[in-house]
């Protein structure tokens, strides 16, 4: 293999990359045998891992790996078809599994190439539609027309009966997330959950390749070698307008097709505020939110019909986290919020969104508001980006800045003096100070890490008041939302809420903030780090607060 610098930074816990993914589950978790389904592409003192899924340009990520590997000539002398080298010869080499695996304990990057779901869905009804889907029996196309058509008429029958895209959807939105053939599913996968992934679309290969060629001193350049960016079974696409390509998508494809067989260009747009764009996002929802997809529309786009959504099950008490905003008063000034704590305030949550109202401010700079914010340990979605909107619609303060100084698995003694976190945000104080909007509330989070350390009730209401004592000197005036937070994984500790509680009734300026141990497993992505669903209830909760401490309906009566 050629000589390949290794100098980039790699390991589970490092992006390198905006578009990083990062673990939610422990590596001890994972077996090797968890990586037969899709197994990843890794060569020994190649400096990452590749993860790829079907009609996702993994033809040509092959070539391209095989290509850097210095593999690709005896690749094709074995067979044109280059997945035939990759399973037969490559992948078949004994230790392999275990190579990967290995690989990825020690830290080593992964790298995943994806698509856009919309498009990828057609170009797999496209598949199940082709020629061979009829006439090759050992072709998976035809194994899948087989059952989507035993499915539909409730018994089998020939495989030259033909079905609408529309159709094909309805079918798959029935189908379990996990169960269908491969060309089909989903292209996340539970696996993916053990390392953390920076993951590269296709809809940008040429310089996602570019990109990786030089970060990572790879010996080629994909520009070499053009022709391996071609693909032999590409579907040549027609411009007709859209309500033309509405029509005829309603329409079936042909099995049996001439070459100049007019195909529709079906995207997003087309599919926009239609029955394919509600039934695409029940279907492939996780790889619409973990890679993106859905991160530059507006956040209306989200507020999809109840038949879409994944509608909470567990009823949320009112009191805890209102499900609508009531103002009785609103801030005639700039509100600027400093927020401390862990995960679920910083950039855990699924999916990111941009607000076109109100800014962050990290490092002495002002910026855009747009999921990550700078400032958390996360590459996620917040609450915050919500919370924004919400303030906007409602007129409830003229303006917003997030100041975001979060971080995941932190105690509440890594906030207090001494601490990690503490050090850090003491060092960050008199630059907030300086800012020329002043912090106006401090918003605290943070309880799930000390439910796991057993923390009582003095020791976490004693190194909080350290915490409040230091920020309080810097910004008497501002006030504190106290959050009752110790949920993980199906649990809350009550040892953790009475701590909070007491903070609450004992701290001056400590007002009692949302609860979001109401949000059980339905409004959350992992068990612990909030979704959709409880991102906009979150803030939904955040936005009440700050409407009653506008109005000075305090829901605390310390002194």
């Amino acid at each position: 293999m050629p000589e390949i610098n290794r100098h980039s930074s790699s390991g589970r816990g490092t992006a390198g990359t905006s578009n990083f993914i990062p673990a939610t589950k422990d590596f001890s978790g994972l077996l090797p045998q968890d990586l037969k389904f899709r197994t990843p592409l890794y060569h020994p003192g190649f400096p990452f891992v590749i993860l790829w899924s079907e009609k996702a340009a993994c033809t040509t990520v092959v070539k391209w790996f095989f290509l850097q590997t210095g593999l690709i000539e005896e690749a094709l002398k074995y067979h044109p078809w280059v997945h035939q080298y990759e399973g037969s010869i490559f992948k078949k080499r004994p230790g392999y599994l275990d190579d990967i695996y290995d690989a990825l304990k020690r830290g080593t990057s992964v790298v995943k190439f994806v698509r856009d779901p919309f498009a990828r869905a057609y170009s797999s009804y496209l598949s199940v539609c082709g020629a061979q889907s009829v006439e090759n029996g050992r072709k998976w196309a035809v194994t899948a027309r087989r059952k989507i058509l035993k499915d539909m008429v409730g018994r089998r029958t020939v495989v030259e009966y033909a079905f609408s895209f529309r159709q094909y959807l309805l079918w798959l939105a029935g189908q379990s997330a996990h169960a269908p053939n491969p060309h089909i599913r989903q292209q996340h996968l539970p696996r993916d959950d053990y390392f953390g992934i920076r993951f590269c679309k296709i809809e940008s290969l040429t310089e996602n390749f570019r990109a990786l060629e030089q970060e990572y001193g790879l010996p080629h350049s994909v520009t070499d070698r053009p022709e391996l960016l071609e693909s032999s079974h590409f579907h040549k696409k027609s411009n007709f307008p859209p309500a033309v390509v509405r029509a005829l998508l309603d329409l079936s494809v042909p099995p049996r097709r001439s070459p100049e067989f007019p195909y529709v260009n079906f995207n997003r747009d087309i599919a926009k505020g239609t029955e394919y764009e509600n039934l695409i996002v029940k279907c492939f929802r996780p790889d619409l939110t973990l890679y993106d997809y859905l991160a530059d529309e507006p956040s209306s786009l989200c507020d999809l019909p109840d038949s879409v959504n994944q509608t909470p099950k567990a009823p949320i008490r009112e009191s805890m986290m209102p499900s609508t905003i009531s103002l009785n008063a609103k801030f005639g000034e700039t509100l600027h919020v400093l927020v401390l704590g862990q995960s679920n305030v910083a950039n855990h949550g699924k999916p990111r969104l941009k607000s076109s109202f109100g800014r962050s401010f990290h490092h002495n700079e002002m910026r855009p508001l747009a999921d990550p914010i700078p400032g958390g340990s996360g590459a996620g979605g917040s609450v915050w980006t919500r919370f924004a909107s919400m303030v906007s619609d409602t007129k409830l303060a003229p303006d917003l800045v997030i100041s975001l100084r979060a971080i995941r698995g932190t105690s509440v003694k890594d906030w207090s003096s001494s601490g990690k976190c503490y050090e850090n945000l003491v060092r960050e104080l008199p630059a907030l100070k300086t800012c020329q909007v002043p912090v106006t509330h401090i918003v605290f989070h943070q309880g799930e890490r000390d439910g796991i350390l057993g923390t009582d009730v003095d020791t976490y209401v004693g190194a909080f008041k350290r915490l409040h004592a230091a920020v309080s000197e810097v910004f008497p005036a501002a006030q504190w939302i106290i959050c009752r937070t110790s949920y993980r994984r199906g649990r809350t500790n009550e040892t953790i809420r009475n701590a909070q509680e007491q903070i609450i009734a004992s701290c001056a300026n400590c007002w009692r903030g949302p609860d979001t141990d109401q949000l059980g497993a339905d409004y959350r992505h992992d068990g612990t780090h909030l979704n959709y669903q409880g991102l906009k209830a979150f803030a939904t909760a955040l936005v009440s607060t700050f409407a009653e401490l506008a109005g000075h309906g305090r829901r605390s009566t310390a002194q």
